[in-house]
């Protein structure tokens, strides 16, 4: 299947073709086409830690399977994916966290940050959070860049950055050719797969 032309702009929490998803849902076997996702606020710095933007996805705690996407996605805030804004694993019915899995999705459009508090970008993904975070046969061949003139940037091909050092993340076989870009504020972590971590269980098999 493919989604063609689809523009939304916002300044709303969530932002995506698909808003959010729990953790029963896969989306998978489509293509996203000639289409632009925005989030733009003037309070960005008080909404900044609420802010996930994906052109598929931006709460994701399910799984996503065979997408390709050549979406522009713009932001003045953190947390931002050129597939899923913030993969993140959730209580399940035995009281564990979950696994969330993105496989064989490619990301082929530009991520673009701008403003103060823009903060967390990857190709595939913006941010890593709870639970176990799987990418598995990924590639970004899109460019990712950040404008942000202060210091603190996470900026990776594949994923931004994991920030819970409770998660399991894996990379596996995945990757990144696109062009990997941030301003020259100093304290800038900038990978050509992950922008930065603070994870103690990750395993990264590249």
């Amino acid at each position: 299947y493919t989604i063609s032309g689809v523009t939304h702009k916002s300044d709303s929490q969530d932002i995506g073709l698909f808003g959010s998803i729990d953790n029963t849902a896969v989306l998978k076997n489509f293509r996203l086409v000639d289409s632009t996702f925005e989030y733009y606020s003037e309070e960005a710095n008080e909404k900044e830690a609420k802010i996930w933007l994906g052109s598929v996805c931006a709460d994701m705690r399910g799984d996503l399977e065979n997408i390709y996407s050549n979406a522009l996605v713009i932001s003045n805030g953190c947390r931002v994916g050129g597939i899923a804004g913030m993969p993140n694993g959730s209580k399940g019915s035995d009281g564990n966290l979950t696994t969330s899995t993105i496989k064989n999705c490619w990301f082929d459009g530009e991520v673009r940050l701008h403003g103060e508090y823009a903060r967390y970008a990857g190709g595939i993904a913006g941010i890593s959070m709870q639970g176990t975070i799987e990418y598995i046969h990924c590639l970004n061949t899109g460019k990712v860049s950040n404008e942000r003139t202060t210091a603190g940037q996470f900026i990776g091909g594949i994923v931004g950055s994991d920030q819970n050092g409770n998660q399991n993340i894996l990379i596996e076989d995945c990757i990144n050719i696109g062009e990997i870009s941030a301003s020259d504020a100093i304290w800038n972590c900038v990978g050509a797969i992950i922008g930065g971590t603070s994870n103690n269980s990750g395993t990264y098999n590249m």
